[in-house]
C-alpha cells in the first residue's frame, strides 16, 4: 500500500472514496477542500484487507474530530459487501454511488 500524507483539518468533513472490484478495492481519502489525505490505496477485498486499510485510515485521522462520509461506487455486485454497516467504524456515513449520477453531477458542476 502506498499513501500520500497531508495535514488533517480537524473540523473539515472527510471523504473516503471507494471503488470495489472483483478481488481488489481502490480507496482514497480527501478533506472537504479535495486535498488528498491518503491514497490511492489498493487492497484485497477480504476481511484482512479491509481491516488493514481501516487501521491505516484511523491512524491518518487520529486526533481529528471530523465527520466521515464513505462513497462506494455501485459496480455490479462486487461493492455490496462494503455496504454492510459492520464494515465501517460507527458514526461514518456510508453512501452507495451510482456512476451514472456521479458523471452527470460532474458534467453539470465542472467549470469550463
Amino acid at each position: 500500500m502506498s499513501a500520500v500524507q497531508a495535514a488533517v483539518v480537524v473540523d473539515s468533513p472527510v471523504v473516503v472514496a471507494v471503488d470495489g472490484g472483483k478481488k481488489t478495492v481502490a480507496l482514497s481519502v480527501t478533506d472537504a477542500g479535495r486535498h488528498r489525505l491518503l491514497g490511492p490505496v489498493d487492497f484485497e477485498m477480504t476481511g484482512r484487507g479491509v481491516d488493514g486499510v481501516l487501521a491505516l485510515i484511523s491512524s491518518r485521522l487520529a486526533g481529528a474530530d471530523a465527520p466521515v462520509k464513505v462513497g462506494i461506487e455501485a459496480a455490479g455486485h462486487y461493492h455490496r459487501p462494503l455496504l454492510a454497516p459492520s464494515v465501517w467504524p460507527a458514526g461514518w456515513q456510508v453512501l452507495e454511488l451510482n456512476p451514472v449520477h456521479v458523471r452527470l453531477d460532474i458534467a453539470v458542476f465542472t467549470p469550463g
